[in-house]
């Protein structure tokens, strides 16, 4: 199994999901930036036994699945 760490910062997360409209899980929590950072200061560990990372930051949701398809179509993916 191969697997990639697409890195990003909280608050590029968190602007993903602004720009996708997917606020289901934070409507109403004042604390959900609070949250999200905890989450990931959570998950980080498990994250970084990917066999490969691409820092996200400053990118769209859009190229983050562009770097996605062009590691998939890349020669021994």
């Amino acid at each position: 199994c191969f697997t990639v760490w697409l890195q990003a910062t909280p608050a590029d997360l968190w602007e993903r999901r602004r720009e996708v409209q997917d606020m289901r899980s934070t409507k109403g929590r004042t604390f959900a930036m609070t949250a999200l950072k905890a989450l990931l200061k959570r998950r980080d560990p498990l994250y970084a036994e990917s066999r490969l990372m691409v820092k996200t930051n400053g990118k769209p949701a859009e190229a983050a699945a562009q770097i996605v398809k062009a590691l998939a179509d890349s020669p021994g993916a």
